[in-house]
C-alpha cells in the first residue's frame, strides 16, 4: 500500500480583474492524497509578513461576499492529513471601492389599505452608504436608512417612491416605483 501525502494539483487563483466592493468571490482549492484531508485557510495582508488562520473556514472552497477594503490580500491553504501537510501558492485579491450600485431596484405594488409595505436598497458599493427617499420626487423627512416602512399603508400613502444611496465615490438613483394603495373591501 502507498501512502499519500497530500498533493494540491489545482491550487487557488485569485480574479482575473480587480473586485469592486460589494462584490462575491470564490477560491477553491483541489487536492489528492490519502483521506481524509482537512482544509485550513489562511490569509496575509498586503505588505505584511504572516498568514492568520480564518478560523471556520476548513472547506475546499472559501467563499467570501459582500468583498471589502479589508480583504484586500493573499489567500492560501494548507491541506493536511495523517503523513503530512502540503500549502498551496498564494492567490491574491484585490478589491477596488466603487460608487454605490442597485443591486435589485423597487417594483411597482398594488396593496390593500392597512397593509403595511416594506420598500427596501438592495445595493452594493463602498460603506459607509447614505440613503435617502422620495415621493413623488420630494425627500421623505428622517428616512435614511437602506428600508423604508409604509406602516400601516393608507389611500394617500399612493404614490411614486425611490431612493438615492451615495458614498464619498458617488450617487446612484433607483428606479421609481409606483405604490397604490387601495380602500379596504367593505
Amino acid at each position: 500500500r502507498v501512502v499519500e501525502r497530500p498533493k494540491i494539483v489545482r491550487h487557488p487563483e485569485g480574479p482575473t480583474n480587480n473586485m469592486l466592493d460589494g462584490d462575491n468571490w470564490t477560491f477553491s482549492v483541489r487536492a489528492l492524497g490519502e483521506q481524509p484531508l482537512s482544509y485550513s485557510w489562511q490569509f496575509k495582508l498586503t505588505g505584511t509578513e504572516t498568514y492568520v488562520d480564518l478560523p471556520g473556514k476548513t472547506l475546499t472552497e472559501l467563499p467570501l461576499e459582500n468583498l471589502s477594503l479589508d480583504e484586500i490580500g493573499f489567500y492560501r491553504v494548507l491541506v493536511t492529513n495523517a503523513f503530512g501537510q502540503a500549502t498551496s501558492d498564494a492567490a491574491r485579491l484585490v478589491v477596488t471601492a466603487n460608487r454605490p450600485r442597485i443591486i435589485k431596484n423597487l417594483t411597482n405594488l398594488t396593496v390593500v389599505e392597512v397593509t403595511n409595505v416594506l420598500l427596501s436598497a438592495n445595493v452594493g458599493g463602498h460603506r459607509p452608504l447614505q440613503f435617502r427617499w422620495y415621493r413623488d420626487d420630494a425627500q421623505i423627512p428622517n428616512e435614511t436608512k437602506a428600508d423604508f416602512l409604509i406602516n400601516p399603508a393608507r389611500t394617500n400613502s399612493s404614490g411614486v417612491y425611490h431612493f438615492d444611496v451615495r458614498n464619498r465615490y458617488g450617487t446612484n438613483d433607483s428606479q421609481h416605483a409606483e405604490i397604490t394603495v387601495e380602500p379596504r373591501p367593505p
